[in-house]
């Protein structure tokens, strides 16, 4: 009996596999079987895309507390010196997973249309934004935190931002 889940395990992973593999060419045919991948499960790699991003995401979230919204507050990981990036750049990873996150919702935000709206919010990627998200400090318990994806084209202070996604309201449990 254990052989014959591990053979169904290791097929649905061969089939998984095959599935990214195909997906990653732009094919007629298949995007009628990506139309039906409501929780993106069938990835996209562009590493060397003929057309490259020329922005780049931020995450910033505000706390709704006695009905008021508060202000925007972005989720940074670079360091303090952009000389040192070279040397140490803790914040690499975190800001690489939020911009393969953020592509991720925005897909299925642009593919989710009417009643599909919601689907959106049950995405993984969704789901691992609002957790990181959730994990900031300065909640209150039994508020609301909203999050937002917004693109800049520079990371100077002074940079025009612009609105890409905003999140649904959620409740921050204790």
């Amino acid at each position: 009996m254990e052989s014959v889940w591990s053979l169904c395990v290791g097929a649905l992973f061969a089939c998984w596999l095959a599935g990214s593999v195909v997906n990653q060419f732009r094919l007629g045919s298949w995007r009628k079987v990506t139309a039906h991948d409501r929780f993106m499960l069938l990835p996209r790699w562009t590493f060397f895309a003929p057309n490259p991003g020329r922005t780049d995401p931020h995450l910033v979230f505000r706390d709704c507390r006695d009905c008021a919204p508060g202000p925007w507050r972005e989720i940074g990981w670079a360091p303090p010196n952009r000389w040192l990036w070279w040397l140490w750049n803790p914040g690499r990873y975190p800001r690489k997973a939020v911009s393969d996150l953020a592509a991720a919702v925005m897909t299925g935000a642009a593919a989710a249309t009417g009643s599909d709206a919601r689907l959106a919010t049950l995405s993984p990627a969704y789901i691992a934004l609002l957790q990181c998200v959730m994990a900031q400090p300065g909640a209150v318990s039994g508020g609301l935190r909203q999050f937002a994806l917004v693109h800049s084209r520079t990371f100077a202070a002074q940079r025009p931002l612009q609105v890409a996604f905003v999140s649904e309201w959620h409740r921050v449990e204790p």
